[in-house]
Formats: structure tokens, C-alpha cells, sequence
């Protein structure tokens, strides 16, 4: 049977037999006092006194001491020797000075990591201090902030108006008030107005009247959102933004405007300062007749609605070609919506589509394009379904075609192509 020692256990035992070796060769004990003598060859008791020493150092450097293995036992065994423990009432002075050793050796270590752990409690104390310190000032601030600005509101807002040849107030309905009630209502309207002016369109007619005779003028007005139908805006870590530009753009600009059918609009809810750059890029040639930006919409609910009766033109002959329909909401009849472009090239060829329908519905005058529109928007691409019909009155003409020439004599059909001759 084999025993495993800690690095205590193994001091206390050599101890012992040191102790119990030493009484064995001295005369001069007690009498009374009956140590057990253990009789252990002399070099099984110099390779114990060589490992105390070894662990003593191992203990005073900070390394790790192993406990005994199976191989150290097998080496005991081999020396034909048996080590008894010690008896656990009668601990040496030795063994004492041994742990006392171990237990100073190893409480430097302890206090240290003590200390740092209170070091790093100490500093996040500090942390959450400032944190709250921090916190507090803050809202002190927006504090202060917030009523200073209703002070300066109160009293900026609320004083009457005063003519400037006089130097006399004005007299308004809220004149006849208490002082602080009327500069309180005063406030108050003029912060609705800068809130109805954030809101409404900077001006009630976005479009200047039509041209009178003898100029010419367009007789359909066609209005466009730019991003997401002409262009699609992409963003990068290397770029930042970029806008990309839809295949058959040029080709749908130019037959549109050449067509003389049609007063281009660009009406979009991007700021002017971002969409007139692009347009400058996007339209070299100026078939864009008039640019519309984010002031000339109406705001409602987070939606920028563009208003077509603002345009100053008869919305019998306005087209809205977008793709967001919350946008055309008050004017849903003329507005055809279209699918988001996402920037994908692909075979994506809309615009051809699209200035093939516009070609076809200018082609009809006098018509009220609000008709047209109002049928194609039940489908879901109104594009595909105006290829479908397209592709359906070819095949009906060309059967009528066909049934018109069988049923035309030869000897006529002969005169005919002679006449023409």
C-alpha cells in the first residue's frame, strides 16, 4: 500500500525520525518517558533528510511542491524499510518551525493579492463617482439649457410687434390679456407657424403657370422621384456614399423630353443640397425642365407626401411615377407606382419599359391619364402587364392582317398593288 504525503507531512516525519534517531543514541532521557525507537538503515535516513531540505527550498522560492508518486514508494520499498507516522499527540519543535516556515513564506503572497484586490474595489468606487458626478452635471445642464431657451422663447416670441414708424406696439387679439397670458399665446402661435412652415410646402404654387400661346407648352406633365427609380444611393467603408445610376436612364430622358409630349419634373424628398449635384451629373443635356426638393413636400406622420395639387397644372394630364405609395397618397388616381430599385443592373430594363408606356399613353390625346393609370395600378408590375397587352394586340393585328388578305379577291389585291405603282 502505497501513502501520499503533502510537503507538511513529509517535514513532520522526518522531524520524527530525526528526533527519534537522536534519542536512540543518547543515555541521559527521562526515565518515565517511552519513545518509540525506530531502527531505519543510514542512507534511507540521509535521502529523507536531503528531501526536507529540497522542499524547504522549493517552499521558500514559491514553487509548487508534487506529493509523493508511486515511484518514490517503489524506491522506499526497495530499500526494505518501513516508515510508521508519527504519533499525531506528540508534535516536535521542528515540525513546528517547518509549517511556521511554509505559513510566513506563503502570507507575503496573500497579503499581496489582498492588497490589489482592494486597489482595483477602490478604483472602481472612484469610477462610479465620477460616472454619477458626471451624470449629475449633465441634467443640470440640459436643465438650465431647456429653461433658458422657454425664457428666451417666452419673452422673444411673445412681445407684441411694434411699428416701425411709431415705435408702438401693435395691437393683436391678444392684446386685451394679462400680461403673461399674452406673451404666452403669442409664443405658442408663433411656434405652431414655425412648426406649420417645417410641415407644409415653402410656397402654395410650386410651378409657374403654363406657357401661353405661342409658346409651346408640353401637354402632360410627367413627375419623378429621383432615388429609388433613377438612381439608387450605396454606401461603403471606402467610398462613403455613392449613387448609382439606373441602366437606361439616358435613353428614357431623352425620348421622353424629345418627344415634345411631356414637361419633366423631378419632385423628391431628398434635401437640395444632395439632389442637385446628382441631377446636374445625372441630366447634362437639361431635359429636366424643374427640380423639386424636401421643402416643397408636405410632412405627415414621418412620410414626406408630395401634393400634386400644389403643382399649379391640371392633374388630368399629371403623371406620378413613384415607388412609394404612402407618398403619393393624396394623389393616388395619378400616381403609377413602380418596384424600389435596389441597385442591381441585371436585365433590368424598367426605364425602356417605361418610356415605351408613356409613348403609347401620349399617343392617346385628350384622354385623362388618371383612367389609364387608375387600371394598370391593380396589377402588381404595371409594366408587365402593358407588355402583356402590347404582345396581345401585335397577335390581334396581325390576324386581322391576315383575315383581311384572305378575304380579298386576287384580281383586286393585283389593281391595288398596280394603283399604288
Amino acid at each position: 500500500m502505497l501513502l501520499k504525503l503533502g510537503p507538511r507531512s513529509v517535514s513532520c516525519l522526518v522531524s520524527k525520525l530525526v528526533q527519534s534517531s537522536s534519542s536512540t543514541g543518547c543515555h541521559h532521557h527521562h526515565p518515565q518517558q517511552k519513545v518509540p525507537a525506530l531502527q531505519l538503515p543510514r542512507q534511507s535516513l540521509t535521502q529523507l533528510l536531503s528531501f526536507q531540505r529540497g522542499l524547504r527550498t522549493c517552499t521558500h522560492s514559491g514553487l509548487a511542491v508534487r506529493p509523493f508518486s508511486s515511484d518514490a514508494a517503489a524506491q522506499s520499498q526497495s530499500s526494505q524499510t518501513t516508515t510508521p507516522p508519527p504519533p499525531p499527540s506528540q508534535p516536535s519543535s521542528s515540525s513546528s518551525s517547518s509549517s511556521s516556515s511554509s505559513s510566513s513564506s506563503s502570507s507575503p503572497k496573500s497579503d499581496e493579492d489582498q492588497a490589489k484586490i482592494e486597489e482595483e474595489a477602490a478604483e472602481k468606487e472612484r469610477q462610479r463617482a465620477r460616472q454619477k458626478k458626471f451624470t449629475k452635471y449633465t441634467l443640470m445642464g440640459m436643465i438650465v439649457a431647456f429653461s433658458g431657451s422657454t425664457l428666451y422663447a417666452f419673452f422673444n416670441w411673445g412681445q407684441p410687434e411694434v411699428d416701425p414708424a411709431t415705435g408702438q406696439p401693435i395691437a393683436d387679439q391678444f392684446s386685451e390679456l394679462p400680461f403673461v397670458q399674452q406673451y404666452a399665446y403669442r409664443a405658442w402661435a408663433t411656434f405652431m407657424h414655425y412648426e406649420k412652415v417645417l410641415k407644409e410646402p415653402t410656397r402654395e404654387l410650386l410651378l409657374p403657370p403654363p406657357l401661353p400661346p405661342p409658346y409651346y407648352q408640353p401637354p402632360y406633365t410627367l413627375v419623378l422621384e429621383m432615388t429609388g427609380v433613377l438612381v439608387h444611393p450605396e454606401w461603403t467603408y471606402k467610398t462613403g456614399w455613392r449613387f448609382k445610376k439606373r441602366p437606361f436612364v439616358d435613353y428614357f430622358l431623352h425620348q421622353c423630353a424629345t418627344s415634345a409630349n411631356f414637361e419633366l419634373v423631378i419632385y423628391t424628398h431628398e434635401q437640395g443640397f444632395t439632389a442637385f449635384p446628382l441631377l446636374n451629373s445625372l441630366d447634362p443635356n437639361g431635359y429636366i425642365m424643374y427640380r423639386l426638393f424636401r421643402d416643397s413636400t408636405r410632412y405627415e406622420n414621418g412620410v414626406h407626401i408630395k401634393d400634386l395639387n400644389c403643382l399649379n397644372r391640371d392633374l388630368r394630364t399629371v403623371i406620378h411615377v413613384d415607388w412609394n405609395d404612402k407618398a403619393c397618397a393624396l394623389n393616388p388616381d395619378n400616381c403609377l407606382k413602380l418596384k424600389k430599385w435596389d441597385g442591381d443592373s441585371e436585365n433590368d430594363r424598367t426605364l425602356y419599359d417605361l418610356a415605351n408606356f408613356l409613348m403609347a399613353l401620349s399617343n392617346e390625346k385628350g384622354q385623362d391619364v388618371r383612367e389609364v393609370i387608375r387600371y394598370y395600378s391593380q396589377f402588381d408590375d404595371p409594366l408587365e402587364a402593358f407588355r402583356e397587352n402590347q404582345r396581345k394586340l401585335a397577335e390581334a393585328e396581325k390576324e386581322r392582317a391576315e383575315a383581311q388578305k384572305q378575304a380579298t379577291p386576287p384580281y383586286r389585291s393585283f389593281l391595288q398593288m398596280a394603283l399604288r405603282k
